[in-house]
């Protein structure tokens, strides 16, 4: 579907794969968050759907890129699916 995008992280030594599909009508970005062990010394890589690019509101405001208001107490849901994918064997 047009309206379906896809990320995914990869072991390259092992083939392992979690990938992302998001919606990209309700969460028209991808951020990319890594740390090579800056917190606490552990690596960390994640993939967030987000329905604004840039991690600054007044960023955003002055690129002119639309950000998502929401009134006090409102609600916004939307679906994000997770695939982990693996090209070993069951079992191993």
């Amino acid at each position: 579907s047009p309206s379906v995008a896809c990320a995914a992280i990869v072991n390259s030594h092992t083939g392992d794969s979690l990938v992302l599909r998001i919606d990209v009508r309700q969460n028209p970005a991808l951020g990319i968050w890594i740390t090579r062990g800056g917190w606490h010394g552990y690596e960390h890589a994640a993939l967030e759907p987000t329905n604004g690019a840039s991690d600054s509101l007044a960023e955003a405001a002055s690129e002119g890129t639309s950000a998502l208001v929401l009134p006090p107490e409102e609600v916004r849901a939307w679906t994000i699916r997770l695939c982990l994918q693996s090209l070993r064997p069951a079992g191993e």
